[in-house]
């Protein structure tokens, strides 16, 4: 059986998913001024420790679909830094590397 948490993260990977597919700007900030990808890494790590998961257990999948619609990384990597995220760090590295070449 499907954790609730499981459950709900998928929904919301179906959400992007969908708004992407529709042509949502993924470099919209929201009201406060958050890039969606800046919001989506802190979500990621603050779900993981709210739900006692360890470090490395960040979701991605979000992430991984805002990069893949060509969302900038940095705003990103700054949030992965300020918690120390070895994972996402790694991860939006990498994709800031890509788009630079």
């Amino acid at each position: 059986m499907e954790s609730a948490p499981s459950r709900h993260r998928n929904g919301q990977v179906a959400c992007v998913q969908f708004l992407i597919a529709r042509g949502a700007d993924v470099e919209r900030p929201a009201a406060g001024g958050e890039s969606p990808l800046a919001h989506a890494v802190d979500a990621a790590i603050d779900g993981t420790i709210k739900t006692g998961g360890e470090p490395g257990d960040e979701p991605a999948e979000i992430i991984n679909l805002l990069l893949g619609a060509g969302a900038d990384p940095r705003p990103g990597l700054g949030v992965a830094r300020d918690y120390k995220s070895s994972k996402l760090i790694e991860l939006l590295t990498m994709a800031l590397k890509r788009r630079l070449t």
